[in-house]
């Protein structure tokens, strides 16, 4: 499996997110690498919070973003503009029209899509989160037991698994 940093993800959940607005006409997302160094850190901030919370929803998420807006000094205006540092979506999430509401739900999973290439998460069943760090090489991290086959949770119980356990007996 590949590795990604939060940076990476933050980027391609940008370009998704401005691939997005694109369709709804609104054309002023800039590419990744052209984006200031403020929008970027707004992308990675909505990164580590769904990495830090898998289980983030889209309103909480999108409650997180407002609050930083609001903290650098954004405020409610009916039409994006930087220089006034004003945005329509600075509104409760239950307020926002629904084609803004799917940009939070597109800019979360593919977050979590790509949550298990970053270092220190899983993806099973049970949905993209957290493993627990390794603190010893000797002794690897024990994975969650939903993310486990049968057998290697016995190993990590201490009780491996039979490797005869596979094999076809010979006819007699």
């Amino acid at each position: 499996m590949f590795e990604c940093t939060v940076r990476e993800i933050a980027q391609v959940a940008h370009e998704a997110n401005r691939a997005y607005c694109k369709v709804l006409q609104d054309k002023t997302q800039p590419d990744w690498v052209d984006a200031p160094d403020w929008q970027q850190e707004s992308v990675i901030a909505g990164v580590k919070a769904i990495v830090e919370n898998p289980s983030l929803s889209c309103e909480q998420s999108h409650e997180k973003w407002m609050e930083r807006k609001l903290r650098e000094g954004w405020k409610w205006g009916e039409v994006k503009s930087i220089e006034r540092m004003e945005h329509p979506c600075l509104k409760p999430y239950k307020l926002l029209p629904e084609e803004h509401k799917i940009k939070d739900l597109l800019f979360g999973a593919v977050v979590r899509v790509l949550m298990p290439a970053f270092p220190g998460t899983t993806a099973c069943e049970s949905g993209p989160h957290q493993v627990q760090e390794e603190t010893d090489t000797a002794t690897p991290a024990r994975p969650p037991d939903c993310c486990l086959s049968p057998d290697r949770q016995k190993e990590f119980l201490g009780d491996p698994p039979n490797p005869q356990a596979n094999l076809e007996q010979p006819e007699q």
